[in-house]
């Protein structure tokens, strides 16, 4: 009924429960209301009817405290409030319950992109404001202080987790402390052990395996490999150095010696005295801007080409070319020694040859003249002066010996004499 003084505004109506008014009823921006089932229509600007609302299921229209609001499929109801905690359960199509979750069965947990979820969600993150404890596997993380400071996570069984100081990491550096980090260590791909009260570390192939070594020394770095495997160094995936159990390969895989050097030339460079020391032997050279090769005390050092010796410096100073004998008495000190060769062909621009021919003593010029420099005669060891022109082959022979004797008796001069030394 309306009140005193006013006229009641009566909207077009049907009084049939789920009868629906069409586009023909109604024009747009009009209303209508089915009273038997508390619906409100209107009809849009595009000329269709949609449902603005649906009424309450009671009379009270006042909602409850608490409550939330679901559809019965005729009418709008409202649910009870529930305890502090529970949460919304469907129950199909009969009205929702609140529930608590310990009531509810839940046995999976996964993390959706739309938050935590039951059974089928699988990405997300959950966010624990206390200590987060499993009973049954997992973390195995309880209490207070469940991590090492800086500890790594490592699973200390099948099922559980836990961490220490053996392994640590402060956000840049990764220690190892008194422990090991190994790499796929039984198929033999790395290994780094490193202990603080030794002061050595160790890198070796094969971590599984044990090594006879000795480690002693304060500082040491040991990198080590299975028996007769080679130790290689590379340079942008190009092998540039191997290191194998018979010495030390550069430019080569297959070393022959303590170092070998393939292709390539060792360079000795400093601004200071340079020696190069074999066998311990060791001199001062007396200048910092020299250079030296040394051998040790009481051994000779030796040049060669191939296999063959060409050159020999004693301990005792002498220089041997060409040979390695000695004399049959004492070697003496300080003497060159030239061994028989073969005598030189050509000539020799601004230059002079010395060398020894059936154990005589040659100089041959630059013109290519050969002199004989131990004036003897082979077969008389009579005083001689030979010298051959070797392009020419012209040949100067002067018995001198012979010569002198002739005018020294010619002139009777006591000019010559001849004795043997005591």
């Amino acid at each position: 009924m309306a009140q005193a003084g006013y006229t009641p505004i009566s909207l077009y109506y049907s009084t049939t429960s789920t009868q629906e008014p069409t586009a023909g009823n109604l024009v747009s921006g009009e209303l209508a209301i089915n009273i038997a089932d508390g619906k409100l229509f209107y009809k849009n600007s595009a000329g269709n009817v949609r449902l603005l609302s649906i009424g309450y299921g009671s009379s009270s229209v006042t909602p409850t405290n608490g409550g939330v609001q679901y559809g019965t499929g005729t009418a709008l109801a409202l649910t009870a409030a529930g305890s502090s905690g529970q949460i919304l359960r469907s129950n199909g199509a009969a009205a929702p319950t609140w529930a608590d979750l310990s009531t509810l069965g839940v046995n999976t947990i996964s993390f959706g992109t739309t938050g935590l979820t039951p059974n089928s969600a699988t990405a997300g993150a959950v966010t624990v404001a206390g200590t987060l404890v499993t009973a049954n596997g997992g973390t195995g993380l309880g209490g207070a202080t469940p991590f090492t400071a800086n500890g790594v996570l490592y699973a200390s069984s099948a099922s559980a987790l836990t961490s220490g100081s053996a392994l640590t990491f402060d956000g840049t550096n990764l220690s190892t402390g008194n422990g090991s980090f190994l790499a796929n260590g039984t198929t033999g791909i790395t290994s780094f052990k490193a202990t603080t009260s030794s002061n050595y570390a160790e890198l070796q192939s094969r971590p599984d395996i044990s090594y006879s070594r000795v480690l002693s020394s304060a500082y040491l770095l040991d990198i080590a490999t299975l028996a007769n495997q080679p130790i290689l160094f590379t340079i942008n995936s190009a092998e540039q150095m191997r290191l194998t159990s018979t010495g030390l390969g550069i430019g080569t895989s297959s070393p022959t010696q303590k170092l070998h050097v393939s292709g390539g030339n060792i360079r000795v460079s400093s601004a200071s005295e340079t020696t190069i020391i074999t066998n311990g032997g060791n001199f001062t050279t007396g200048a910092v801007t020299d250079s030296a090769i040394t051998k040790a005390s009481g051994a000779s050092l030796l040049f060669g080409t191939g296999s063959t010796e060409q050159m020999r410096l004693d301990s005792s100073g002498n220089l041997g070319l060409g040979g390695s004998a000695a004399r049959a008495t004492t070697a003496g000190s300080a003497i060159f020694n030239i061994f028989n060769g073969t005598a030189p062909v050509g000539t020799l621009t601004n230059g002079i040859s010395l060398y020894s021919s059936s154990g005589e003593a040659y100089v041959m010029d630059a013109a290519g003249n050969a002199t004989l420099f131990s004036p003897h005669d082979r077969d008389t060891n009579e005083w001689i002066f030979r010298s051959k022109h070797t392009p020419s082959g012209k040949v100067l022979k002067i018995d001198v010996e012979r010569l002198l004797r002739f005018v020294n008796d010619h002139f009777g001069l006591d000019a010559v004499q001849e004795f043997i030394e005591p």
